[in-house]
Formats: C-alpha cells, structure tokens, sequence
C-alpha cells in the first residue's frame, strides 16, 4: 500500500484489477491507468503435422480438454474436475482433460479432488513444458477451460483464443472483459454451469466454428506493439506532469 500510494501513477493489466485497486487501497481513479497485455504472437493456429509433431512425444491426440494455468485455490480445479465428471458421467465427452501448469500453493487439494472424483486415469497433469510446446499444445484441443475464482488478466485464455480453441471460462474478474463475446461464461461456483458450458461448446459444432472465428478476432485487438505505445504515452504524461 506505501508503494501506491508514493508512486506517481499505477499501470493495472485489466479494468477489473484498476476497480480492485481503486476500491482496496483508496486511490484516486484518475491515478490508475489500464494497459492490456497481448499473447505472444507465437499463439497462433498451426499447420497440423507441427500439432502432431508436439502431440506425439506427449503421448497426446487432438480433441482433448485443456487446462494451462498455476496449480493453486483461485484457478479452481476442483470445480474444473466436478463439471468434467458430469460430462463423462452424462457420456458427452470420453476426451481426457490435460492440465498443464506448475504447482503452486495449497496444490494437494487439486489431487485429492481428482482422486476423489475418480479421474485418475483420465485427467493428464503435464506439469510445466517448454513454452515452445504451448502454441502445439492449445492447437491440439478442442476445448479450453480456466473456471478461476479470480484473475487478473487472464493471460492463458487469450493465448488459446489466439490459437483459434472455443473457451469457456469463469464470469468474475477480468475474464469476461478478455474474452468478451468470444467465450462462454459460467459461475465459478457452479460446477453445473461449467458442464453445461462446456456440453455446449462440445455438442454444437456450429457455435464451436463460431467461437473459434470470434477468438481469433478478439484476440488481435490486443497486441504488444499498442501495450508499448500506451504505457509510453502513459509515462510521457506523468512525467510532463512532475515537469521532469
């Protein structure tokens, strides 16, 4: 809170963190500024043989469910594995979900939910891989789940929007205002809305084609070379401003 309060001006990733920030630590609107960020232009869709190339030695084929995030309470992977057992349970799907991410803090609870559900033997925990896999390993899905309580920006949807697989993803924080209408919303705490979410997007081929298109589109409006300009012009002011 000191830092913020000293600091001339406050960059924030989204305008959900600005509200957060505004509202927690007292600050005045006119101090915070929001600058997306952008994915790296590596998340793209990729030629198939190159997808394949990645999926084999992960011992992967297309069309599973896909997870990349920090393993830790906000990301919401008990609610994650809740809805897929009702998708398999209710034989919507039989495509194992694959997680890819580190593990972070109070991660035992991810594994005991698993257990507890008995997806043992269908959720893959990748762990982290290189980043050169990522673009690969998005393409390769047919679905990309983040159900966080809480994100700040939501890096990881954008990336599998930039590689043209549908989300479905959580209606609290930024994620509604990264994905806009280019995904499905749910309720983090509604594993049956994250089902039904995702029962949608597996079930309807033409809303896939759609969301698809759509992700693609939204996720060029956000690029580093317009984070560059702003945060410049951002710095140009305040410095202008303190007559520096």
């Amino acid at each position: 809170a000191w830092a913020v309060h000293k600091a001339h001006h406050i960059l924030t990733v989204s305008e959900a963190t600005r509200r957060d920030v505004i509202r927690l630590l007292n600050v005045p609107p006119e101090k915070v500024t929001t600058i997306h960020l952008a994915a790296d232009p590596a998340f793209r869709p990729l030629p198939r043989p190159m997808v394949l190339e990645t999926l084999n030695r992960y011992g992967l084929r297309p069309g599973y469910l896909l997870f990349v995030g920090t393993l830790e309470p906000r990301k919401n992977l008990p609610g994650l594995f809740t809805a897929y057992r009702r998708l398999l349970d209710r034989g919507v799907t039989d495509a194992p979900l694959v997680i890819v991410g580190g593990r972070g803090w109070l991660y035992e609870e991810v594994f005991t939910s698993m257990e507890d559900l008995r997806l043992t033997d269908r959720v893959r925990f990748l762990d982290t891989v290189p980043n050169a896999d990522l673009p690969s390993l998005y393409n390769g899905a047919s679905l990309f789940a983040l159900p966080s309580f809480y994100e700040g920006f939501g890096l990881t949807a954008l990336e599998a929007m930039a590689c043209g697989v549908p989300v479905v993803v959580s209606n609290r924080g930024s994620l509604p205002e990264m994905v806009g209408e280019a995904g499905v919303q749910a309720d983090p705490d509604d594993p049956e809305g994250i089902a039904e979410g995702m029962a949608t997007v597996l079930c309807d081929p033409g809303l896939r084609q759609q969301l698809e298109r759509l992700g693609k589109a939204r996720a060029t409006a956000f690029s580093w070379d317009r984070t560059a300009r702003e945060t410049l012009e951002v710095y140009r002011r305040v410095l202008a401003e303190s007559g520096e």
